[in-house]
């Protein structure tokens, strides 16, 4: 959850600490390069749970035999699936929340002008990067043969 939670937040505090990243430049509209990059960020947090942490959770629950094992019990494996998704997507929008409040205390970094929109943005982005490749066939196999070519993890 490192990848998640913690490193967005100290990207955005080490690239604020560079002096350029803190004056205005004309070419961006007048904003600073760290209000640029609180949204990159924001991405990056929901990016990272979406193709790092929950297809290994995934992965291994389908290695593991335990979806299987669990259709014996009165707890659908379905229920499972939902938590980590759910988890997933609390953890990935705290973060984001978390890389907000961080811009704002230390950068002065303002919010957003149309909050409406970008919560909706955010919405979207999250449905994209936690959900978007959930349907697709073999994901699993998929990740898990990356994983044992070194690819990810």
């Amino acid at each position: 959850m490192f990848w998640v939670v913690a490193f967005p937040t100290l990207l955005l505090i080490v690239l604020g600490l560079l002096p350029t990243f803190r004056v205005a430049d004309a070419a961006l509209g007048g904003l600073r390069m760290v209000d640029v990059y609180v949204p990159v960020l924001l991405l990056l947090a929901l990016i990272m749970s979406g193709t790092q942490v929950m297809p290994g959770f995934l992965v291994g629950y389908r290695e593991q035999g335990i979806l299987r094992r669990m259709s014996t019990t009165p707890v659908r494996p379905l229920t499972l699936l939902a938590a980590q998704i759910i988890l997933h997507t609390v953890v990935a929008l705290g973060s984001a929340v978390l890389v907000i409040a961080v811009g704002g205390l230390i950068y002065g970094v303002s919010p957003p002008r149309n909050l409406p929109g970008y919560l909706l943005a955010l919405l979207l982005a999250t449905l994209v990067a936690l959900y978007g490749k959930l349907g697709v066939k073999d994901r699993a196999a998929a990740v898990a043969t990356a994983y044992d070519r070194g690819i990810l993890g």
